[in-house]
């Protein structure tokens, strides 16, 4: 039963919509596909109307257990993602494709306030979540130690 309702998207929708409530900080791991899954920025977009913080880590040369074999590189999902202000100032949530930046079909909720960890931009422009959120990296930096620690900056640059 269950997994047939992980490929039902209103399933899916109201899932990550519901698990996201409550939360300060949301953790995106870039691996070398990530970054094109759809469900992974409604993820992200729904942690922006949430409000929390948010923060990329690297696993893309760790060992995979179901695939064999070590991850390859992958780009950083929030270079992908923005939040930005239309023509009357109204805060929305973009992502960029086909070599522009478009109000994200799948979360068509204004934000209520910009993000305290993003530079603010002028209406008309986006800000990409890179640019504002770090990464770290989980083998190099210690994430094994450090995770909490990553997650508790994010929720704390987000006034969580």
């Amino acid at each position: 039963m269950e997994s047939r309702k992980s490929f039902n998207a209103e399933y899916l929708r109201k899932s990550i919509s519901k698990n996201i409530v409550g939360t300060s900080a949301t953790c995106v791991l870039t691996g070398e596909n990530t970054w094109v899954r759809s469900w992974c920025r409604f993820e992200i977009a729904r942690s922006l109307l949430n409000g929390n913080g948010i923060f990329a880590v690297r696993i893309d040369h760790l060992w995979c257990i179901g695939q064999r074999c070590y991850g390859e590189w992958g780009p950083n999902p929030l270079d992908y993602i923005a939040v930005g202000r239309d023509a009357q100032g109204r805060i929305y949530v973009y992502e960029y494709i086909g070599g522009g930046w478009h109000k994200m079909e799948s979360m068509s909720k204004q934000l209520m306030r910009w993000p305290k960890w993003l530079a603010p931009v002028a209406n008309g422009y986006v800000q990409p979540l890179s640019t504002g959120a770090p990464i770290y990296d989980y083998d190099s930096q210690n994430g094994v130690r450090r995770l909490l620690y990553w997650a508790n900056q994010a929720a704390k640059a987000a006034g969580r």
